[in-house]
């Protein structure tokens, strides 16, 4: 009878010892980070002023005030891409001329004013390739309309849009 015990006591100690070997456990630390796509802009307003007809004005000779900066406030990379907006009374054109209630609106991308590109009111890349928390200057350039019957305040909305590279 002893041996017996003895042989039960064994063999269930040692099925204890299997058990607690089965269940032991290892972790894996699994992370995520939900990626966030965003474009910023400082200050986010320009005053071009009282202009005549048919006249330009650009943010380079306005000034610092003016020149607006462009940020990533996402987590990830983006591409910025802009576009113009017609006004309440002025349609946004693409080339200058003759402009009879349409003016032309034009952006910089290369801290220079050299590369003027035309706004249209599709997107259009600004910038690629933008770092998170990096900025990039934006210059800006109106052409008034040569002959308009509205002479009171326009605004000439712009938007910057991030997207994935």
């Amino acid at each position: 009878m002893k041996f017996f015990l003895a042989s039960v006591t064994i063999l269930v100690w040692a099925g204890m010892g299997v058990w607690l070997h089965a269940q032991a456990d290892a972790t894996v630390s699994a992370t995520v980070t939900v990626q966030s796509l965003s474009v910023a802009v400082s200050d986010g307003s320009v005053a071009y002023d009282v202009l005549a007809a048919g006249a330009t004005q650009d943010t380079f000779t306005l000034g610092a005030a003016d020149r607006q900066e462009v940020s990533n406030d996402g987590n990830d990379t983006i591409n910025v891409e802009i576009r113009g907006a017609t006004t309440d009374s002025w349609d946004l054109v693409p080339t200058g001329g003759s402009l009879s209630e349409e003016f032309v609106h034009r952006f910089a991308s290369d801290d220079s004013g050299a590369a003027l590109q035309a706004l249209t009111n599709s997107n259009t890349l600004f910038k690629d390739s933008l770092a998170t928390s990096a900025t990039h200057a934006l210059d800006l350039e109106i052409e008034v309309p040569t002959t308009t019957t509205e002479t009171g305040l326009q605004t000439a909305d712009i938007t910057l849009v991030a997207v994935q590279p």
